[in-house]
């Protein structure tokens, strides 16, 4: 018996030596794996950037390109909105224009043969080429995508607004120069045509309102079918080139902000692996 039990006894061993670990050494065990697992960089607000600022600097740098985002936006939305309002007031002159318009062989027209279109026309070219560029900068900034594009926005508003800044220059220069005659322009515009039987024909009756002269007409001097609106929308769309190069400043001076912010942004984000690097 003495001798069964010791040759039992190095088995028993064995078996005890290759007993499977206890879930202690197993927790043990992935604690210490956890622990040494290298950590992932720091993620940065440009994703085409490895380097980065601090937290504090990148949570600024979001919430300051999150605000001009949306100023672009507004801007754009409202240059839209005007230069839609401005060709509307434009377009239907020309379109007015065409329809009444009647050839040399009449002798009595409604319109002079030698009127000059180009004021009216620079401003319907001018005011569709900006609602075209406002509308692709709106279609791309609105395109989802996993990569940041702050830099692209930048630059895409900046081009947009310098196109409608220019085109508004133009348009505004070239109707106020052309509009009335002059002793160098002496054609009469559709602007100037149709104001002058509608400003003429209030003055008129004024004045003989003034002067207590009897007019023998019920409904004072009568203006040309339409010619009263006609006036008051080329008046309009002049005071809406105004405004659409006045938001063209501002989204001049918008994009220029957010320019010179992602060049700061890039320098810190550039001194920080700089300083690392030499720590």
């Amino acid at each position: 018996m003495e001798h069964s039990s010791s040759t039992l006894r190095p088995s028993t061993e064995s078996h005890a030596t290759t007993r499977p670990p206890s879930s202690t050494q197993k927790d043990e065990t992935y604690q210490y794996k956890a622990v040494t697992v290298i950590p992932s960089p720091l993620m940065t607000a440009s994703l085409n950037s490895r380097h980065s600022a601090t937290s504090v600097q990148e949570s600024t740098y979001l919430s300051q390109a999150r605000w001009l985002r949306r100023s672009r936006l507004a801007l754009t939305v409202l240059i839209i909105g005007t230069g839609v309002a401005a060709v509307a007031c434009s377009g239907h002159i020309q379109h007015s224009y065409n329809s009444t318009h009647l050839g040399p062989e009449y002798h009595l027209t409604l319109w002079p043969i030698n009127i000059d279109l180009r004021p009216n026309l620079v401003i319907l070219n001018s005011a569709a080429i900006v609602i075209a560029s406002s509308i692709g900068y709106l279609v791309f900034s609105l395109l989802p995508s996993p990569h940041s594009r702050n830099v692209l926005y930048n630059i895409f508003f900046a081009a947009s607004s310098l196109v409608g800044l220019v085109l508004g220059i133009f348009a505004l220069a070239f109707n106020l120069s052309l509009t009335n005659p002059s002793a160098k322009h002496q054609r009469d515009s559709l602007q100037s045509w149709t104001c002058k039987f509608a400003d003429g024909a209030q003055k008129f009756d004024a004045d003989a309102s003034q002067l207590k002269i009897p007019v023998y007409l019920n409904d004072g001097m009568t203006i040309p079918a339409g010619f009263k609106r006609l006036c008051d929308e080329s008046v309009v769309s002049v005071g809406l080139v105004v405004a659409l190069l006045v938001l063209e400043v501002m989204g001049c001076a918008v994009a220029g902000v957010g320019i010179l912010l992602e060049r700061r942004m890039a320098e810190k984000r550039r001194n920080r692996y700089y300083g690392d690097e030499k720590n």
